[in-house]
């Protein structure tokens, strides 16, 4: 069944610690053969590391987003799945969704920890150890806007923990109880307030 609905393709990556379901995009399966008969670009060069990437339009609140999905792999090694987000998805309306979908659902919560640039113009939060989300602010007064979703290459037998690592050597970790607690990081930008403004509720 293809997928049309954003925040269901989130909820689903996220449950299962990555993109592992090429029905709902449409495939057979993840191989080369398949992404190239369903209209896949490469990108790269295909003896090293690269990836096969196609749009995808889906909806979420009331508008349509675009979506790619990235499929990498190292020579002839699969190694992951990932997704790059047009400018439409604000990283808290994410989070709240996620938040009430697994409380209405009796699911564990989220565990979520956030790292962030020197000026928080842009980071990532790590969810349940594998996700990586990133995110940035597109304007001085903009949200977070969601830009990559991605997860370890499980799949694969090199870059194992490329997502996770590639954070944490580049951002600053924030924990997300302090500085939801801690009133001096409210007005340290405007997005960034709305950040502190929402885990405040939680």
């Amino acid at each position: 069944m293809l997928l049309k609905n954003f925040f269901e393709l989130f909820v689903l990556s996220v449950g299962r610690g990555g993109i592992r379901c090429p029905e709902i995009f449409g495939l057979k399966d993840f191989s080369k053969s398949e992404l190239e008969v369903k209209g896949f670009e490469l990108v790269g060069d295909s003896s090293d590391f690269h990836f096969y990437e196609k749009e995808y339009g889906l909806v979420h609140c009331n508008r349509l987003l675009s979506v790619a999905l990235k499929r990498y792999f190292y020579i002839e090694d699969a190694l992951g799945s990932g997704l790059s987000v047009s400018v439409g998805a604000r990283l808290v309306t994410l989070l709240r969704q996620l938040s009430e979908f697994r409380s209405e659902n009796k699911d564990s919560a989220v565990d979520v920890v956030f790292y962030f640039s020197d000026d928080k113009s842009e980071g990532a939060v790590i969810i349940d150890g594998v996700m990586v989300v990133r995110f940035c602010q597109w304007g001085n007064r903009s949200a977070y806007m969601v830009s990559t979703i991605e997860s370890d290459f499980e799949e694969g037998k090199v870059f194992k923990s490329v997502a996770t690592d590639a954070v944490k050597h580049t951002m600053v970790r924030y924990d997300s109880g302090y500085i939801g607690r801690d009133a001096k990081y409210r007005g340290a930008n405007s997005a960034f307030g709305r950040l502190v403004r929402f885990l405040w509720k939680q």
